[in-house]
């Protein structure tokens, strides 16, 4: 009797043991595949039908099942994301997108998706020497990361630091002045108003008929946001140009810049 108890006894065990390790493994597995840590930060997908990798949408798209949240340009080249709000829910879809045209409207294609339970979220890019990375952070957790290569730098012939300065409008105070000062190097773009922040800091060049086009990507200040270039700056013989300083009455004037080798200030 003794014998047979004690058998029962050692059988329990191992089964019990046998179910813990096979739990464990579905978990690491869960976490390997998926990236995404702790893995109860996330939701299996759910039925809808606007956010899904592949999808193509432009911003005049209508969603049905969710609510967008949030959508901004990264300093990616052509990377955006959006966060979304399924309907009803406090279930959350995050996806990356690639910027596809704006012939006469923005098109996108998103690349990824991920589902979160929580919208507390920050994203961060991290460059290193041939790309750079997008981490995605929930409750100041990483949870996942999308490596981009570096496929194209700013050309030699727009780096380097440049500043401009234009005559504004009339004010109770004296006439405006709009003092500018662009620092180009490889991988980075820097533009600063002397005097305002606003608008100031990093942007993302792009090189589109022998011009240099500027997309502000400092933070999310709609007031900067444009889905057409800020500034974009062009070359003429030996002299740069650049358009979108001033106020209204220089805005889309081609003005000189000067190139120089160190800032002022």
């Amino acid at each position: 009797m003794k014998k047979q108890t004690l058998f029962y006894m050692v059988l329990t065990l191992l089964l019990v043991f046998l179910s813990c390790k096979k739990a464990d493994n579905i978990t690491k597995t869960n976490n390997l595949n998926n990236k995404i840590k702790p893995i109860d930060s996330v939701y299996e997908e759910k039925q809808q039908k606007d956010i899904f990798i592949n999808n193509e949408f432009n911003a005049m798209t209508e969603l049905v099942d969710v609510k967008a949240l949030d959508f901004k340009e990264t300093s990616i080249d052509s990377i955006w994301y959006g966060l979304y709000n399924i309907q009803n829910t406090d279930e959350y879809i995050f996806s990356v997108n690639k910027f596809l045209d704006n012939q006469d409207v923005e098109r996108y294609k998103t690349i990824d998706t991920i589902n979160l339970k929580s919208r507390n979220i920050v994203v961060k890019v991290e460059i290193f020497n041939e790309f750079k990375t997008l981490n995605l952070f929930l409750n100041k957790k990483l949870i996942k990361k999308w490596k981009f290569k570096i496929t194209k730098s700013i050309s030699e012939n727009f780096k380097g630091k440049f500043t401009v300065s234009v005559e504004g409008d009339y004010t109770n105070h004296g006439r405006e002045m709009y003092n500018y000062e662009i620092n180009i190097s490889e991988n980075e773009i820097s533009l600063h108003e002397t005097g305002s922040e606003l608008c100031s800091g990093r942007y993302r060049g792009k090189e589109n008929n022998n011009k240099l086009e500027l997309f502000y990507v400092q933070d999310s200040d709609e007031r900067c946001e444009h889905s057409k270039a800020s500034y974009t700056i062009k070359k003429e013989g030996g002299q740069f140009y650049i358009q979108g300083v001033g106020g209204e009455g220089t805005y889309n004037e081609w003005t000189p810049l000067k190139k120089v080798t160190k800032f002022e200030n």
